[in-house]
């Protein structure tokens, strides 16, 4: 997550991610979200906020990606083939 919002290099940087500056030191944010959940990933609330306590949790990847698309195809910058809802 920190080359996420601070590595200009890293294959995964967000451009204007910023994140809780306590986080960077890894003990303090396993204090804030505790060890990982089976099953699940650790994401933002809402895209355009920080990565920071208050905006962040444990989510499926199902809502992870719910979530991206709705903040993308609000951006307008959401791609790809469309879906048709299946029978």
């Amino acid at each position: 997550m920190v080359h996420v919002a601070t590595n200009p290099a890293s294959k995964g940087f967000i451009a204007g991610a910023t994140m809780h500056k306590p986080w960077r030191e890894f003990a303090q944010f396993h204090a804030d979200v505790g060890d990982g959940v089976s099953g699940m990933c650790f994401a933002r609330k809402d895209k355009s906020k920080p990565f920071c306590p208050d905006n962040c949790t444990w989510m499926t990847k199902s809502e992870a990606s719910r979530i991206n698309a709705a903040y993308m195809k609000a951006k307008g910058t959401l791609t790809g083939r469309a879906r048709t809802a299946r029978p």
